[in-house]
C-alpha cells in the first residue's frame, strides 16, 4: 500500500503552523507491517513569544534555578495488536525552511531525523540543527555559532543539546555554551575581558556589570534600563502594531551607562542593525556631546 499527499496540514494554531509532503509505503503481512517513506516539512513557522531571564540560567550545576523540563512527548502509541507490532522507518526533513520567529529567538530549524521503532514504542533518531540563529537578549543580541539537538536510542525523549552562542556588550565579548540532556542542561559562560560567571549573568540581564550598578549613577542607569525593557515588552506584545514577523525593535540596542567621572551626565549609546554586518550608531557622551557613526563587523573563521 502506498500513501502520498501534498501540503498536508499537521498543525495550525496561534503558536505554530506546519504542513508536509508525505510519501509512505506499508509492506508485509498485517501482523507485522513495515511503514517506510518520507515526511518532508513545508511552510513551517513557530511564533510563540517566550519569557527569558539570563539570571535563571543554570551555571556550574546550580539546580535551584533550573526550570523543570518534561520529556519530549512520544510521537504516538498503539497499545493493541496488530498496530502495536508494526515497525516504522520514516525520514523527516525539510523541503522548505522551518523558521522560528519570536521575541527571543530567530532561527531556521533543519531536522534530519528518522521515526523508528514499533507502534507500541516509536521514537525519533537523528538530529535537528539550528542555522542563521540569533538570540534577542534584554540589551544585546547573541549569534548562535553552533546549535543542535541530538536524539539517540538510549534516551530518545531527552535529546542532547549542544549550543555555542556569542554576544558583545560594549567592550565585553561573551561566549555561552549550553550542553547536556534537555532535563539537565549545563551552562558555561566566559567573557573577554574576563568576568566571574555571576557578573556575566548580570551583564547579560542589565547591560551593566555589578560594579557599574553601584552608587547613585548606577541606580539612575538601572532605572533608565527598566524603562527601556518596559517599552520593549509593551510593543513586543502588540502584534496589531508591529506584526508577528516584524523584528524592528529587536534590531535596536540602547545602553544607558553611568558616567566615568562624578558630576557628569549618563552616557546613552544606541545602535540600529541594518544588516548582519552594517549598523548605525549614535551616542550622547558624559560631556553632553552627540556622536554618530557607521559600524561594519568582520567575522573570522
Amino acid at each position: 500500500v502506498a500513501l502520498s499527499g501534498q501540503r498536508l496540514l499537521l498543525r495550525r494554531d496561534d503558536a505554530m503552523r506546519l504542513r508536509a509532503n508525505v510519501d509512505l509505503t506499508m509492506t508485509g503481512p498485517l501482523a507485522s507491517v513495515e511503514v517506510a517513506g518520507s515526511v518532508r516539512l513545508v511552510d513551517g513557522l513557530y511564533m510563540r513569544n517566550v519569557s527569558f531571564n539570563p539570571l535563571q540560567l543554570t551555571v556550574g550545576g546550580d539546580t535551584a534555578r533550573r526550570a523543570p523540563f518534561r520529556s519530549i512527548p512520544q510521537p504516538f502509541e498503539f497499545t493493541k495488536a496488530p498496530l502495536s507490532d508494526w515497525t516504522f522507518n520514516v525520514a523527516i526533513y525539510n523541503e522548505t525552511p522551518f523558521r522560528i520567529q519570536s521575541n527571543f529567538i530567530r532561527s531556521v530549524v533543519t531536522p534530519d531525523i528518522q521515526l523508528v521503532g514499533t507502534g507500541r514504542e516509536p521514537y525519533l533518531a537523528g538530529n535537528v540543527q539550528f542555522f542563521d540563529t540569533a538570540l534577542v537578549l534584554p540589551f544585546s543580541r547573541a549569534e548562535v555559532l553552533r546549535g543542535g539537538l541530538y536524539f539517540d536510542e538510549m534516551q530518545p525523549r531527552l535529546p542532547f543539546l549542544d549550543l555555542h552562542a556569542r554576544s558583545r556588550i560594549r567592550e565585553y565579548q561573551i561566549d555561552m555554551y549550553v550542553y547536556g540532556r534537555m532535563n539537565d542542561p549545563q551552562v558555561l559562560m566566559m567573557s573577554v575581558p574576563p568576568l566571574p560567571q555571576e557578573d556575566i549573568r548580570v551583564l547579560l540581564t542589565t547591560g551593566l556589570t555589578p560594579q557599574e550598578l553601584q552608587g547613585d549613577e548606577g541606580g539612575r542607569a538601572a532605572i533608565g534600563r527598566g524603562g527601556i525593557l518596559l517599552f520593549q515588552s509593551l510593543f513586543q506584545n502588540r502584534d496589531d502594531l508591529l506584526g508577528a514577523e516584524d523584528d524592528f525593535l529587536n534590531r535596536i540596542t540602547v545602553n544607558i551607562l553611568p558616567p566615568k567621572q562624578r558630576g557628569r551626565d549618563d552616557i546613552i549609546e544606541t545602535k540600529f542593525e541594518l544588516t548582519d554586518r552594517w549598523s548605525i550608531t549614535a551616542e550622547k557622551d558624559s560631556w553632553g556631546f552627540f556622536n554618530g557613526g557607521v559600524e561594519y563587523r568582520f567575522r573570522f573563521q
